[in-house]
């Protein structure tokens, strides 16, 4: 049975306030280091208390911290036996699905910022090929184009004259 110790107070942190984006990075200052340790214990509990509320859910929490002998059960060593007992009746294919490591964090994390990378880079290329066209039309010579822009230029012409033809249509 993992024993259970109470949950610390906060450190005299108003709970409306606000913070900036916090610079992820291991902070040296012993006591400065418990300081926030203590203050991010608090807000996660506080967290973790919200969802159950809101959601409906059974929620525990385990932390180990460094120079505790015990780690930290929240809510009740009860509850928490309750939520590992229930997530360990689970298929192994059910654990791994709800599962997340940091390695298939970032896998994902990197996933999802490539395809937005993908994205800009497409809106970027049209924006350029907007902005050639419409030299173009001003008089502007395109021989120093490759191949390649123009095809892509053709493509956005194309988009576009399909665009004003809808709305041709719609006027009409």
């Amino acid at each position: 049975m993992i024993p259970l110790k109470p949950i610390r107070p906060s450190q005299n942190q108003p709970s409306n306030m606000t913070r900036g984006k916090v610079n992820s990075a291991y902070v040296t200052n012993h006591s400065a280091r418990k300081a926030i340790f203590n203050q991010r214990e608090v807000g996660i509990m506080k967290a973790a208390d919200e969802l159950s509320t809101l959601c409906g859910i059974d929620r525990c929490a385990i932390i180990f911290s460094p120079g505790e002998p015990e780690p930290y059960v929240w809510s009740s060593q009860m509850g928490a036996q309750r939520v590992i007992e229930r997530f360990k009746n689970l298929s192994d294919k059910e654990q791994n699905i709800r599962m997340v490591n940091q390695e298939t964090f970032t896998r994902q994390m990197l996933t999802k910022v490539g395809e937005q990378v993908k994205k800009q880079k497409k809106k970027n290329r049209e924006k350029e090929m907007t902005h050639i066209m419409y030299d173009c039309l001003n008089g502007e010579a395109f021989q120093n184009l490759s191949v390649v822009d123009l095809n892509f230029l053709s493509c956005l012409l194309s988009q576009k004259i399909r665009d004003i033809e809808r709305r041709i249509e719609l006027l009409e």
